[in-house]
């Protein structure tokens, strides 16, 4: 497969890579062109403590399709709180 150097945002803020692959039928094969998404790390971090001597802690690092990051965050955060109050009870 090879990755051309392309990429678009999609309307829903997603990035998309276009790519030519081989797609293969029976015994023969033909080159087609291909949308991927593209996935990149997303590190959440907490940071606390007063601002001259703040602390920063890396809570989580995930996959995803650039866009929306903050929901994103906001999501695993919410569900990490919950599952301490869970634990805390």
């Amino acid at each position: 497969m090879v990755v051309t150097r392309e990429m678009n945002i999609s309307e829903a803020g997603g990035a998309l890579c276009s790519a030519e692959a081989e797609r293969v039928t029976g015994f023969g094969s033909q080159t087609v062109e291909e949308m991927l998404a593209v996935q990149e790390p997303l590190e959440i971090q907490l940071g606390y403590g007063a601002a001259q001597s703040r602390a920063v802690k890396s809570i989580s690092v995930t996959m995803r399709t650039p866009g929306n990051d903050y929901e994103l965050a906001a999501g695993i955060s919410d569900d990490r709180g919950s599952r301490a109050r869970r634990e805390r009870d």
